[in-house]
């Protein structure tokens, strides 16, 4: 009898333990996918703030979000000025926290 409590403890124990690495898991894919979402939206955000941003030539920019907060411009504008409206226009989007603003000038 307390072979057969041995064995159904301990299998009761292995059970409880691979649930909690599965849950583990699912919530590291959770984090993952919800952060892939945020820099998705990051990004649409920040290309329509491009796009309508006065005197900015938005159509050779190139936008890449990462950890949810950190924008990346690359690609050519005309001027220094559009490199520095562009810089400025994706500051100005609410939870951009940096720009790495690697822009050129044709």
């Amino acid at each position: 009898m307390k072979r057969i409590f041995a064995i159904v403890l301990c299998a009761f124990m292995a059970i409880s333990m691979t649930a909690c690495g599965s849950t583990s898991t699912r919530d590291t894919y959770k984090r993952e996918n919800n952060t892939n979402l945020d820099n998705a939206i990051l990004t649409a955000k920040v290309k329509a703030k491009l796009h309508e941003t006065d005197n900015l030539d938005s159509s050779d920019i190139s936008v890449k979000s990462s950890n949810g907060n950190t924008v990346e411009l690359t690609g050519t504008v005309k001027s220094k000025q559009e490199v520095k409206l562009a810089g400025n226009a994706a500051h100005e989007v609410n939870n951009v926290k940096r720009v790495e603003n690697e822009l050129r000038v044709k």
